[in-house]
């Protein structure tokens, strides 16, 4: 939910016949259920774990190995990775609604305990740290 009190949703689709998979942002007004953005992804994008800052002002997502970071204003889906990491497999994304603090998980190879790196909100890396397998999920209070 942004700080509009509209609601944001990202998904991937089989349109028609096809076997492509085809992502999409969506802003959805929840008083006349409208969609007021539609944003599309190319067919080789597979965007995931959509989040937002506690503001409501800006979008995050992964997309491969790097995250995305999108005003909930823009015209359009960024062109260029706000993060771009060497992490072999991003699994997991969680923006610390305290302090902006980003924190992206990487499962390495689904059997190795993973690694999570975190960084400040303006994008400098803070530190990185050794988890359990496959960390998946961030939970702040």
């Amino acid at each position: 939910k942004d700080k509009m009190g509209r609601i944001w949703v990202m998904s991937q689709s089989f349109p028609g016949n096809s076997n492509k998979k085809v992502a999409s942002l969506q802003c959805i007004d929840p008083i006349n259920y409208q969609i007021v953005a539609n944003y599309s992804f190319r067919e080789d994008e597979h965007p995931v774990k959509l989040n937002i800052d506690a503001a409501g002002d800006y979008l995050f997502f992964l997309l491969g190995n790097q995250m995305m970071k999108m005003s909930v204003s823009a015209p359009s889906i960024p062109d260029h990775a706000y993060l771009t990491t060497t992490s072999q497999l991003l699994y997991a994304l969680g923006i610390d609604p305290l302090n902006g603090d980003i924190y992206l998980g990487d499962a390495l190879d689904y059997q190795r305990p993973g690694v999570v790196k975190r960084y400040s909100s303006t994008g400098r890396l803070l530190d990185t740290f050794q988890v359990g397998i496959i960390p998946g999920r961030f939970c702040f209070q």
